[in-house]
Formats: C-alpha cells, sequence, structure tokens
C-alpha cells in the first residue's frame, strides 16, 4: 500500500495518487519533482535500439537538479554490448560536458513540456551509455582479432567501427543534454576480468554470431525506422547516421564470422551457427508483450519507438532478414563439409526450416 507521505493516511491501492498520496517505494518517498513519471506504475525507459526496455527501481533521487532512476535493463542493445561474464556493463551518468563533441546537434524543443523533454532525455543518455560502452566492446574485439590472427582488413574494420561508436556517444549524449538542459555523459567504465579467456576463437564467434550479426543487425534496422518515424531534422540526421554506421558493423561480424570458418580454424562451427539459428527463431516467434502506450508512440515523433514498435521490428528483422542470413550460412557450410555428422545432419535440417 502507498500512503500520504505529509498526513500517513493509505489506501488499498500502490498506484493511487489521489487525494495528496504521493509514491513510496520500499518505504522512500518520491521527490516531488519525480512524481510526474509515476503514473500508471513505475516509469519506463527505452533505449531506443532494439528491444532493450528498462523499468524504475526503488526510489528515484534528484542530482545536481536532475530526476536520477536506477533502470533495471533487461537487455542493452544500443551498438555492440559490452559484456563481461554473464552482464552486460555501462558507465555511471556523469554531468561532464568531455562528451559532447564539437558540433552538437540541435533538436526542436519548442512545445515541449517538463515531462516530455526529461523522458526523451533519460532515453537519450541510456543510448549514449549503451554507445560508449560500444567503444570498450570494440576496443576488445580488436584486440580478439590480433589474438587469433585475423586479416589487416577485420582489424582496419574493427578500428573505424569503434571510433564510430565514439561519434554515437557524442551524438547521444549531446541530445540528452539538449533535451535535459544541462551537460550528460559518462563515468568511469569497469573493465575487470573483461579480457578473461579474450584468445578463444570459438566464444569470439559467438559472442559476434549473437552481438554483431544479430544484435547490430537489428540495431540498424531499428535506428533507421525510428529515424524515418520523427519530425526533427536534428534527430533524424543523428538516427540514420547510426543506422549506416550499425549496418557496418553488423556486416564486420558477418564477415568476421565468414572467415572463422573458412581460414581461422574454427572447432564446431556448425554448432555455433545451429545455435544462432535457434536463438533467431525464438526472436522471430516471440510474441509482443507490451500493450499499446498512447504516450510511447506520442514520442516516435521525436525519434523513440514505443516497446511494442521495437518488440515487432527486432521480431520482424529476425524473420525475414536474419533467418534467412544465417539459414544460408549453415546451407553454404553444410554443402561443403558434408552431412558426414550427426551434428552436420542437424544443420542440413535447420537450413531447410521456413
Amino acid at each position: 500500500t502507498t500512503g500520504d507521505a505529509t498526513t500517513g493516511d493509505a489506501t488499498g491501492d500502490p498506484w493511487d495518487t489521489s487525494g495528496g498520496d504521493t509514491w513510496d517505494t520500499d518505504g522512500e518517498p518520491i521527490p516531488e519533482m519525480c512524481a510526474g513519471y509515476y503514473v500508471d506504475g513505475p516509469p519506463e525507459f527505452g533505449d531506443g535500439c532494439g528491444g532493450g526496455y528498462g523499468q524504475a527501481i526503488g526510489a528515484p533521487e534528484v542530482k545536481d537538479e536532475m530526476c536520477c532512476f536506477t533502470v533495471d535493463w533487461p537487455e542493452i542493445c544500443c551498438g555492440r554490448p559490452f559484456s563481461v561474464g554473464e552482464g552486460a556493463r555501462v558507465a555511471a551518468v556523469a554531468a561532464t560536458r568531455a562528451w559532447l563533441g564539437e558540433r552538437l546537434p540541435t533538436p526542436q524543443l519548442g512545445g515541449l513540456d517538463a515531462a516530455t523533454r526529461e523522458r526523451l532525455a533519460a532515453a537519450w543518455t541510456a543510448d549514449g551509455l549503451a554507445e560508449h560502452a560500444s567503444v570498450a566492446s570494440f576496443a576488445r574485439f580488436i584486440l580478439e582479432l590480433l589474438a587469433v590472427g585475423a586479416p589487416a582488413e577485420l582489424v582496419s574494420a574493427a578500428q573505424r567501427a569503434l571510433a564510430e561508436e565514439i561519434e554515437h556517444a557524442r551524438l547521444c549524449f549531446a541530445l540528452a543534454s539538449a533535451y535535459r538542459g544541462a551537460p550528460v555523459g559518462p563515468g568511469p567504465l569497469a573493465i575487470d576480468a573483461a579480457l578473461d579467456g579474450g584468445g578463444d576463437l570459438r566464444s569470439i564467434v559467438a559472442r559476434a554470431l549473437v552481438e554483431g550479426c544479430i544484435g547490430e543487425t537489428l540495431a540498424a534496422l531499428q535506428a533507421g525506422v525510428a529515424a524515418a518515424s520523427t519530425g526533427d531534422p536534428a534527430v533524424a540526421a543523428a538516427l540514420q547516421s547510426i543506422a549506416d554506421d550499425e549496418l557496418e558493423h553488423a556486416a564486420l561480424a558477418w564477415s568476421f564470422v565468414r572467415w572463422a570458418i573458412d581460414a581461422g580454424g574454427l572447432a564446431d562451427a556448425e554448432g555455433l551457427i545451429a545455435a544462432a539459428i535457434d536463438a533467431a527463431e525464438a526472436e522471430a516467434r516471440a510474441p509482443i508483450e507490451v500493450s499499446a502506450d498512447a504516450e510511447g508512440d506520442a514520442l516516435a515523433v521525436y525519434g523513440r519507438l514505443d516497446a511494442g514498435a521495437e518488440q515487432r521490428l527486432r521480431r520482424d528483422g529476425a524473420r525475414t532478414v536474419i533467418l534467412p542470413a544465417l539459414r544460408g550460412l549453415a546451407a553454404d557450410l553444410a554443402a561443403r563439409r558434408g552431412a558426414t555428422s550427426v551434428r552436420a545432419a542437424a544443420l542440413r535440417s535447420a537450413a531447410a526450416r521456413a
């Protein structure tokens, strides 16, 4: 139950803020400037890049005149995640101009109320943190390419991708800062244990299939759709730039996987591709679990797709783009190696499935 922070009365409905009731989360009152976010429950924040949708947990805090939430992110999909162990790492938010760049995009702010601006700022901040983490991910990928003897062309492409992720982060933080009216950037990023097992080709390929071939392809699709949905030229330009680059990053992942199969000495390629097909099939069959959100849908004109639209894009992209590419790769590998084993036969079967 939730009670009035000043009078101590209580209601049986934890979402009821009528009659002066204010939000209370785990016994902690919600600061007044943050109360507008709690309408039908704890606020949610989309990551803007394909499937990640986080919900605020606990009570927010006011820091530097900003309403700051701890958000539970089930998935981070902007760019290539910086995966360490079982989780994906991002830096903490910092009030800094160090990542804003020289040429800042200037989104249209006219007619935006404070709550909408803060929602947009939070979403672009999350994107910026994810893109910032992608810089670390590609830095590690460059070292991994060197560790497995990859050709110079792949290393050079990964270096370009790293530089592009820096620009993506700058764009996102610049938009977040514009909406918030105060500088936003990343704090330090933890890198401990990030290189554990970094020379194992099979592990590198497995991550490239999931995070690059699947994840970055879907991220490129979503950024392109978001760019077409917005009526703000500055936001559209930022999103289209991100979409174009993410498509190149996805192509790099596919090229690396092909090299690992053809020349890199990858063992059990059939098993890795079959697992990727299974993951993509699950994505293609995923139900749309988020109902229509009028407020979220209204943000599409500012380049922010709601969670339902993100889920539909991921499902359709997996069905029409990812699965045909993976099945083509599987069929090619099976044809070249022949169905001489149980796993190869299973791979041929997976490649033939509609």
